[in-house]
């Protein structure tokens, strides 16, 4: 299915659907793909809503929450995650991020473990990466020092009892090599759109699904149950409430289901809404936005795209 002219109602429902599926296999839900919503864990939400109290306490709301990376840390075959707040933002703290200081941003490290997910690391850092084309996913982050960034990087791992760093190495090398690529997208929210969002109390967020075709090796558990593909992650990133151009970096791809894929993987687009914590039980609703579908990753990486967005139909 690809992005073009002519497109219908139709596919935004199929990209919908992969969307409630992608959120079906990152959460461990047998019920997700009937929900058109892309729901974080219980704890997950906890944390955020305590993060927003604290804004609000302080007279504004995180009008930006923390980037959420999923991962594959300890080793099992449930998902864990990483909460990123350098780009996190209260609305009373102006440009000033909030959570970064002069050694660098928090970066919290949660694993599934039995007992449940649990916060196993806060860490500051000016820099990390993931590297998720081997499991357990190998995770870095850069040292800071007196003066600064010493140039070397912290490996961390879990060691069954704590989430430590196991080995400092040498610098990233200046050609990154894992995780190339990203891609942008332009969104126009027509006024309507935009009193919309005033109305409802809510924060723009684009929503991309990765997905590909299985080849014929692939099991059936990683198959969508109604398309014959293989939803590989999900990306959600804030848009101004004015509309944008906003970055993707392709950081939800878990490119361990890559081998998996025959062909180019390809991109479904939706603009949601983020409402805090004190909606998030609610189904989220999204935007009615052309182009629509699904479209190869190469293309966006080298045309990008621009999108135009109305309210849901009442």
């Amino acid at each position: 299915m690809d992005m073009g002219p002519g497109t219908t109602g139709a596919k935004w429902l199929a990209a919908a659907a992969r969307l409630a599926f992608a959120t079906c296999l990152s959460a461990q839900a047998g019920a997700g793909a009937a929900q058109v919503r892309a729901p974080l864990p219980p704890a997950i939400q906890q944390e955020i809503a305590a993060q927003d109290r604290g804004c609000r306490e302080e007279g504004g709301r995180l009008a930006v929450p923390p980037a959420v990376t999923p991962a594959q840390l300890n080793g099992d075959t449930q998902t864990d995650y990483v909460l990123d707040y350098s780009q996190a933002r209260c609305t009373n703290w102006g440009a000033m991020s909030g959570f970064c200081g002069q050694l660098g941003c928090s970066v919290d490290v949660w694993l599934t473990l039995p007992g449940g997910l649990r916060k196993v690391a806060s860490i500051t850092t000016s820099d990390w990466k993931l590297d998720s084309s081997v499991r357990p996913n190998r995770f870095s982050t850069a040292v800071i020092g007196a003066n600064g960034p010493t140039g070397k990087r912290n490996n961390w791992a879990w060691d069954g009892t704590k989430f430590a760093v196991v080995a400092a190495g040498p610098a990233s090398p200046a050609q990154p090599a894992a995780r190339t690529g990203g891609f942008q997208v332009s969104i126009a929210l027509t006024p309507a759109a935009q009193t919309w969002y005033n109305r409802r109390q809510a924060q723009p967020v684009l929503l991309a699904v990765y997905e590909g075709d299985p080849k014929s090796s692939a099991p059936a558990d990683l198959r969508h149950p109604a398309e014959d593909i293989i939803v590989l992650g999900e990306e959600r990133v804030a848009i101004p409430l004015t509309g944008g151009t906003v970055r993707l970096t392709e950081g939800g791809i878990d490119r361990g289901l890559l081998r998996w894929v025959q062909g180019e993987p390809r991109v479904g687009l939706l603009v949601g809404e983020d409402r805090g914590a004190q909606a998030s039980k609610e189904t989220e609703q999204f935007l009615l936005c052309k182009p629509d579908g699904a479209a190869a990753l190469s293309t966006l990486r080298s045309r990008g795209l621009q999108m135009r967005c109305d309210p849901p139909a009442p």
